[in-house]
């Protein structure tokens, strides 16, 4: 049996709580990320962070990873994973640096607490996605794919938090 698919079934659902506290957070914020099949309506199951009964986010990792990997063994999903950690928080990195970079430039009293608004919105996020994806994977009750949730976990919260970024 395919690793990630044993994972993804033990998912389904967990990030349903995530999704939720991330709906209600605020105004308006990209289930997925700009020019994807998702953000355009088209009900793909590549739709992060979804209320509406789609694959959890995490899954969406492990399952892109089990199909780059085809038939390989359990170091490789790690391998893989870690990658899209990689990407994932790269394209973040340079979300929030565009958008610092932006708030900057604005010549307004009110820059500097804009400024730090950022900077606790972003330190927030570290610490919830650090929390959420430890509980995501401690959700398997000690399984072999703990791990590989946790890392699903933070690659799917770092491209939701990317796209948020990119939003404004």
């Amino acid at each position: 049996m395919n690793p990630a698919s044993t994972i993804t079934r033990a998912l389904a659902g967990l990030t349903f709580a995530a999704a939720a506290a991330i709906a209600a957070a605020g105004p308006a914020v990209p289930a997925s990320p700009p020019g994807t099949a998702a953000s355009q309506g088209t009900g793909s199951s590549q739709d992060l962070l979804s209320l509406q009964g789609t694959p959890s986010a995490a899954a969406n990792e492990l399952n892109a990873c089990a199909k780059d990997i085809g038939g390989q063994p359990r170091t490789a999903l790690k391998a893989c994973l870690q990658n899209r950690i990689d990407v994932a928080r790269k394209a973040m990195r340079q979300a929030y640096a565009t958008t610092a970079a932006q708030l900057k430039q604005i010549d307004s009293a009110a820059t500097p607490h804009a400024m730090h608004a950022l900077e606790a919105s972003q330190k927030g996020f570290d610490r919830f996605m650090q929390k959420e994806c430890r509980r995501q994977g401690a959700a398997l009750l000690g399984g072999s794919g703990a791990g590989d949730v946790e890392q699903a976990c933070q690659a799917a919260l770092m491209r939701w938090r990317a796209a948020a970024l990119r939003q404004n």
